[in-house]
């Protein structure tokens, strides 16, 4: 796909625990997207330390949105390893208030594609556009029921987005939100993307998954899932080569030695390119010699057989 695209605005949430990460994250969208790129960040307590490392090693503009954290403290935290920031881009019309459009992008995913086609993405006057997610939408035993979203909903992935700020201002986009929360806040799992999810049906523009390839895409691939997969447009759960962005969701993180998900390699080739290998020496020690093994050799059939073909990484 050509583009032409100037300038492309990202948004990411971290705070100081994530923070390295969301730099290699930052660096691999620098390394394949030709557009000029600014990033914005919605930050609490990111140190100086940090800051400094990403701004040594990011060459586009970088704006820091403070955040205070204790505004948030009352939306529930479900999963152990995501924090409260998530909840920052539900208040995205707030701090953005002269921003029209946005990708927003979490700090567990890799890009190795360039994300201007991904901005070129027409919305048809929707309000995002965002990939189906199949833990939920397919195999996810009628969740979204429960969280009182229509069966003719798609259950979406908020991971990734693209995002029409001023469609969300058309709607009421705050108030949206704040109607689904008080509604359902005592039942959602999935925290922000649930409020997200509630809050925007009707207003969804479905996307190829090459834009956000979740491990249960790899999962849905398989024989065994034909029937469950035919009942969706092959293009809205089959990713289209080539892979743009890789989304680490779930608990193996690209950071870990032992993730086997595609786009592992990203993070593994551009942390050796900065002074912090040390945030890549998280191997599971515990796992037995053999299924360490096993996990290598997996490791090494994706990294040969990999959905992305234009990696830069040098």
């Amino acid at each position: 796909m050509k583009t032409n695209v100037l300038y492309i605005t990202l948004v990411y949430s971290s705070d100081d625990n994530y923070a390295m990460h969301m730099a290699i994250s930052m660096m691999s969208v620098e390394r394949h997207t030709s557009a000029k790129i600014k990033f914005i960040i919605f930050e609490s307590e990111i140190s100086e330390k940090n800051k400094r490392f990403i701004n040594e090693n990011i060459i586009s503009d970088v704006e820091y949105v403070t955040i205070d954290i204790e505004s948030f403290n009352h939306f529930p935290i479900t999963i152990d390893y995501i924090s409260v920031i998530t909840y920052f881009r539900l208040k995205i019309l707030s701090f953005l208030k002269d921003v029209k459009k946005i990708i927003y992008i979490d700090v567990d995913a890799l890009v190795g594609g360039d994300i201007s086609e991904l901005w070129s993405e027409s919305l048809y006057g929707k309000a995002i556009g965002a990939i189906l997610d199949p833990t939920i939408e397919v195999f996810g035993n009628n969740y979204k029921n429960l969280i009182g979203l229509p069966s003719e909903h798609y259950y979406f992935n908020a991971g990734i987005l693209l995002m029409d700020l001023d469609r969300l201002r058309c709607i009421e986009f705050d108030e949206r939100v704040e109607n689904y929360f008080n509604a359902y806040s005592t039942i959602i799992k999935y925290q922000d993307q649930d409020i997200l999810n509630g809050a925007l049906v009707g207003e969804v523009c479905y996307l190829n998954p090459r834009y956000n390839y979740m491990p249960s895409h790899r999962k849905l691939t398989k024989s065994k899932y034909l029937d469950k997969r035919s009942v969706y447009a092959s293009s809205l759960v089959i990713s289209r080569p080539p892979l743009v962005i890789s989304h680490f969701c779930g608990g193996k993180k690209p950071w870990n030695r032992n993730c086997a998900h595609d786009g592992f390699q990203i993070y593994e080739k551009l942390i050796k390119l900065t002074p912090s290998r040390e945030y890549y020496d998280n191997s599971d020690n515990s796992l037995e010699l053999y299924k360490r093994l096993v996990i290598k050799i997996r490791q090494l059939w994706i990294e040969t057989f990999s959905k992305f073909t234009n990696l830069n990484l040098k």
